[in-house]
């Protein structure tokens, strides 16, 4: 018994040593604007209760802080967690503020000011996060922030205007 003890404590220090937990420095933002994917698929919904997706081929189709309130439109940011140990997945906080007098989610009391979700992100990777009108109560004109948080960490953030559109301009194809 002795000796399985031993040993079981011998793989406990071995295994702690070269097991380590991810370590984020800092976020670098690589890109923004409009974005396109190809698809998504709904994973939760936020603190907001605005529905989160996760999405597949993301593309930043035009660099820009300016966006229109047109459904369909989606906007956000490309970055990279700069951290330890390379390929190891970190727990980060996605938040989004929008402009007063907020969003008028259906079911909500109150207009909804921010919205945060959890995510876990490959440290060193290429990562994107992103907003897509679907519904007319999204858009909202105005100052849109997105903060990446970590462990009560603010460790990035940007801001984006949106400005709404006359009808004919949201049904032309984007160029």
């Amino acid at each position: 018994m002795r000796f399985f003890m031993a040993l079981l404590a011998l793989c406990m220090v071995r295994f702690s040593s070269t097991a380590q937990a991810a370590q984020i420095d800092r976020v670098e933002l690589t890109g923004y604007g409009i974005l396109t994917n190809t698809g998504h698929t709904r994973i939760g919904v936020g603190t907001g209760g605005i529905p989160h997706n996760i999405t597949r081929g993301d593309h930043i189709e035009t660099t820009t802080n300016i966006i229109p309130a047109c459904l369909g439109t989606g906007f956000g940011v490309r970055f990279r967690i700069i951290g330890a140990p390379t390929g190891e997945l970190a727990d980060i906080v996605a938040v989004w503020r929008f402009p007063k007098p907020g969003l008028a989610v259906p079911g909500s009391a109150e207009p909804v000011l921010a919205d945060q979700y959890a995510e876990r992100h490959h440290i060193g990777g290429q990562s994107y996060q992103s907003y897509e009108f679907d519904n007319r109560w999204e858009l909202v004109p105005g100052t849109w922030s997105l903060e990446v948080w970590s462990k009560n960490r603010r460790l990035a953030s940007h801001d984006f205007t949106v400005v709404q559109q006359p009808k004919h301009r949201c049904d032309a194809p984007m160029s």
